[in-house]
């Protein structure tokens, strides 16, 4: 008779100290998640957003735009980047014309938005961004990594306001299927991608980095180039998925791609292979 009340007793103290552990993991989330959000209030504080903020609807972005002249350069970061990971490319641009980094939804500057942040409402807040900014077309549309694929969409659904385009080591529609060890090297996503419409004889030019492990990427970027008949396609030798934009040498490439987009837009010829 004596074993069962221990045995019951240590069974309770078994549930209780289950109970406890998932409480305390609780907590904790709930401290990280006020941490994190009290971080990001103390960050904004000290570093006060260089651009404007811009009500879309129920929630502001930040965009940052300098230099003067036309086509106007958009610039779209890769996944859980922000409008800081240009600093190296955007100056470049502003001696020639107006260049804007942004930030989405709940990233840098910017608030958190609703919903799950598919390519199209990102590219439609992108849109809903520039037009309460004021900031006219043509855009030459540049995305980074996954960021490509916003541009992407963003050509679909508004093809005449885009003029001109830069793939840098961009994400492919459909990467994840085709590439088993796509995630180990590059940005991958659950969402489902639609497929990129053709950007007829519009400037393209796509920059891929060397330093890469699956033949099968660069089938798909040559992909991304054939989405253009007036496209030209770069391998930077030595570059990594980032350096094309942190190394300066790399960085240097990315920029001076861009520029042959926008002066083929700006004078309405092809792009030098």
């Amino acid at each position: 008779m004596r074993t069962r009340p221990r045995r019951r007793l240590g069974s309770s103290w078994i549930r209780r100290g289950l109970l406890g552990l998932v409480i305390g993991l609780v907590v904790l989330t709930g401290i990280a998640v006020i941490y994190q959000a009290f971080a990001t209030q103390i960050y904004r504080r000290i570093y006060p957003p260089p651009g404007e903020l811009v009500d879309v609807g129920g929630h502001t972005l930040h965009i940052n735009c300098v230099g003067e002249g036309s086509p106007t350069v958009i610039l779209e970061s890769g996944s859980g980047a922000n409008s800081t990971a240009w600093a190296n490319i955007q100056p470049e641009l502003a001696d020639t014309t107006r260049v804007c980094a942004y930030d989405r939804a709940g990233t840098g500057w910017s608030e958190p938005g609703p919903g799950p942040g598919e390519p199209q409402q990102i590219a439609g807040e992108l849109h809903t961004l520039l037009g309460n900014a004021g900031i006219d077309g043509p855009y030459v549309l540049v995305g980074h990594s996954f960021g490509g694929l916003y541009v992407l969409r963003y050509a679909d659904l508004y093809p005449e306001e885009v003029e001109g385009m830069v793939l840098v080591d961009s994400s492919h529609p459909e990467q994840s299927a085709r590439s088993a060890g796509a995630q180990a090297t590059h940005e991958t996503s659950t969402l489902v991608l639609p497929s990129t419409q053709s950007l007829g004889d519009k400037p393209l030019a796509v920059i891929t980095a060397g330093e890469q492990h699956e033949p099968i990427w660069f089938e798909l970027q040559d992909e991304l180039a054939a989405l253009s008949s007036d496209s030209v396609h770069r391998v930077v030798e030595g570059a990594t998925h980032g350096s094309l934009l942190d190394d300066q040498g790399d960085a240097q490439v990315t920029s001076t791609a861009i520029l042959e987009v926008v002066e083929a837009v700006h004078n309405g010829h092809p792009l030098m292979q």
